[in-house]
C-alpha cells in the first residue's frame, strides 16, 4: 500500500494516537513498536504530559525519512485498532472508548480514501503507458506495412533474373514475420526453382 505524509494525516494520526492510550507505559510500549526510538521515548519525564511528549514527536517524525516511515506504521496500526484495552476500567471509559474508536474511524476513513485515489492515479498511469505502447506497436506495423509493400514491387521488377528467387525467398520470410507466423528458413539450393514459382506467382501477390 502506498500513501502520502499530508498534513491532515499527521493531525487524524495524533488524535488517533493521544485517545487510545491513557496511560504511559501503555503509549511507550505502542511506540516501540513502531520503531520510535528508545532514546527519544526516555526523554519522556514525569513532567512532561502525555499531549506535550505527542507534540514534540509528531513535530520531529515529518522531518526524517525513519520518521515517515514510523509515521505511517504508526498510522495504519492505530486505524487497525478495533478494541482499547488501555481505556478499559476507568470511571469514563466508556466516553474515552467512544472519543478513541471517533477518531480512529476518521483515520481509517482519509487512509482507505487515500489508498483509493493513489490506486486511481496509478491506473491512469498504467493506461496511458498502454496506450502509448499500442501507438508505437501500430506505427510500427504500419511502417513495416509499407516496407514490406514497397519491397513486393521492386521484386515484381526483376522476375526472370536470377537473384529474383532469393530476394523473394528473404522477402516472403519477412512477411511471415510481420502476420506472427512461426517459420523456419530452409537451406535451398535450387534458386532457378524458386526464381520460376516466383515467374509465376510474384505478380498476383499484394499487400492491401
Amino acid at each position: 500500500m502506498k500513501f502520502r505524509i499530508t498534513p491532515q494525516l499527521i493531525t487524524l494520526a495524533y488524535e488517533a494516537a493521544l485517545k487510545s492510550f491513557w496511560r504511559k507505559n501503555a503509549l511507550k510500549k505502542f511506540l516501540r513498536g513502531c520503531d520510535i526510538s528508545e532514546e527519544f521515548l526516555n526523554s519522556w519525564n514525569n513532567e512532561e504530559t502525555k499531549r506535550s511528549f505527542l507534540d514534540r514527536l509528531f513535530l520531529r517524525l515529518p522531518k526524517s525519512d525513519k520518521g515517515n516511515t514510523a509515521l505511517l506504521k504508526m498510522a495504519l496500526a492505530l486505524s487497525e485498532q478495533t478494541t482499547f484495552p488501555d481505556l478499559r476500567n476507568w470511571e469514563d471509559s466508556n466516553d474515552k472508548i467512544r472519543e478513541a474508536t471517533l477518531a480512529v474511524s476518521e483515520l481509517k476513513k482519509y487512509l482507505d480514501a487515500q489508498q483509493k485515489e493513489v490506486e486511481q492515479e496509478e491506473s491512469k498511469i498504467k493506461k496511458r503507458k498502454e496506450a502509448s505502447e499500442k501507438n508505437v506497436e501500430i506505427q510500427r506495423e504500419i511502417t513495416d506495412k509499407v516496407k514490406l509493400k514497397d519491397e513486393l514491387e521492386k521484386l515484381v521488377l526483376q522476375i526472370g533474373m536470377q537473384q529474383a528467387g532469393y530476394d523473394f525467398q528473404n522477402w516472403f520470410y519477412k512477411l511471415l514475420d510481420y502476420c506472427d507466423i512461426d517459420n523456419k528458413k530452409p537451406y535451398i539450393k535450387d534458386a532457378d526453382k524458386l526464381m520460376e514459382q516466383f515467374h509465376w506467382t510474384g505478380q498476383h501477390i499484394s499487400l492491401s
